[in-house]
């Protein structure tokens, strides 16, 4: 199975357009911690399922799947 990183562009614009200001807010409204959403930022972590789950929770009714890319 492919890795998959995350597209940080894709996710800046998203944010803005929901009006998600900050890294923390974007955790919460995901249901991840702070930490995780500074890991996937950074790189050090790829977004698992639980990411993806949150990422859906953020961001309803929007495709989410471009959020990420194959590493």
């Amino acid at each position: 199975m492919a890795r998959l990183a995350l597209d940080r562009e894709a996710l800046e614009r998203y944010m803005t357009a929901e009006r998600i200001q900050t890294k923390f807010e974007l955790a919460r409204r995901m249901g991840v911690s702070p930490s995780t959403i500074t890991r996937l930022f950074d790189g050090t972590q790829a977004p698992g399922p639980a990411v993806i789950a949150g990422f859906r929770s953020a961001f309803p009714g929007r495709n989410t799947d471009q959020l990420t890319t194959p590493r």
